[in-house]
């Protein structure tokens, strides 16, 4: 399967408020996340990728960011309490989605 046809597939698995979460994310940090994405996408080792911080919605249940968690598209932020940043996947998701 192509990666394009499973973002996509991935997509209209995830509830709407997931989705739009992370809708809101590429809207806000769009070239930040192109710029991971290529950087990414070009590199034979481990390169370093800046970090998008997710919205924290108080209209979004917890449950939508453990979803998010366990598809791997979003990670807890290392240092900061109750934050989450876009995983390698999910930077693969928001760039095929929106490309």
């Amino acid at each position: 399967m192509y990666y394009r046809e499973y973002f996509f597939y991935l997509k209209e698995r995830l509830p709407e408020t997931c989705y739009n979460v992370l809708q809101e994310c590429y809207n806000n940090q769009k070239d930040d996340i192109e710029q991971n994405f290529h950087n990414l996408k070009n590199a034979t080792t481990d390169v370093a990728i800046k970090n998008i911080l997710l919205p924290i919605k108080e209209n979004i249940y917890s449950m939508d960011y453990e979803i998010l968690l366990r598809e791997i598209l979003i990670e807890p932020h290392p240092t900061e309490a109750n934050c989450f940043r876009l995983d390698r996947f999910g930077i693969y998701l928001l760039h095929y989605l929106n490309n």
